[in-house]
Formats: C-alpha cells, structure tokens, sequence
C-alpha cells in the first residue's frame, strides 16, 4: 500500500504540492497523515508554523476531475480551480472572495483561455530551443522529494 501511495504522491501529488510550495513555501512539518482505500486516497496535515494545510488526494471511479487549492484567510478566501488536463483549452480560474466591514464581494477571473499544459509545453521548448532556464529546478524537485517521504513517513508512524 505504501508503494501504491508513493507513487501516487509522485505522480498525481506531485503538482498540487509543487504548486503548494509555490505558493505558500515548504511546511516545517508533516504533522499527520492518513490514508485508506488500499492507499489510494491519503489526507495530510502540513504546518507551516503560523497555520495548518490539510492536503487530499486519492483516485476513484468517479468521471469528474476536482483539483484545487484553497486558501483561507480571516477576511478572504482565494482559491485556484485547475479543470481536467485531459480537455485542451480549460484555463485555470482564481475565486476570490473578499469581506471589508459590511461589504462581501466574490469574483471569478480567468486572465486567459490558454490551459496550463500548453503553457507548459511551450516554456519546455523555450527552455530546449532557447537554453532559457527552466522555471522548476533541481532543488525544487529535491523539496518536493522530501516532503513525499515526510509524508510516507507519517503513514508509517499513523
């Protein structure tokens, strides 16, 4: 079970916590972390010291595709809605929703129509026909390594 979890971490995991520390930075810790489903779904709670991440993922038979990333705040929420990588041109939409005194407001932007696997795709030949330097680096990927052995590691430790 704990290889089928790796592995998932690895492959599907492996751009929601990229993107997570990204855009949050990379946790100090992995507090907790659970997994059912022969190891095909998994939950982890990553602290960040100030606050706590609750990290999900699994695969099932169900034939819709849920990715996002979610922030809360005390006086706003943002979240980063990814739609199916298996549909070309479903862009990458950010919710906000915003509270100033009385005033709620919430919005949905989609600052272009182009999907994020061709933006992907197209820094990749930039970076091979140019010599442009790649936005992930090594060391990046070295992070993202050791926070999936973190997390298997809690897993272990239940």
């Amino acid at each position: 079970e704990l290889e089928w979890t790796y592995g998932l971490l690895c492959g599907l995991g492996s751009h929601d916590l990229s993107a997570m520390r990204e855009l949050l930075g990379r946790p100090k810790e992995v507090s907790a972390a659970k997994m059912w489903r022969n190891g095909g779904y998994i939950v982890a709670l990553l602290d960040y010291g100030d606050f706590v991440v609750t990290y999900e993922t699994g695969v099932d038979d169900q034939l819709r595709y849920d990715t996002y990333i979610e922030v809360y705040g005390a006086s706003g929420t943002m979240k980063v809605e990814y739609d199916t990588p298996y549909v070309r041109h479903f862009p990458t939409t950010l919710h906000l929703e915003l509270t100033d005194g009385d005033s709620y407001e919430r919005s949905v932007r989609r600052p272009h129509l182009k999907d994020p696997y061709t933006y992907e795709l197209e820094h990749f030949h930039e970076a091979v026909t140019t010599g442009a330097t790649p936005k992930t680096t090594p060391e990046d990927y070295v992070q993202d390594m050791e926070l999936f052995i973190e997390i298997i590691r809690a897993l272990e430790n239940g």
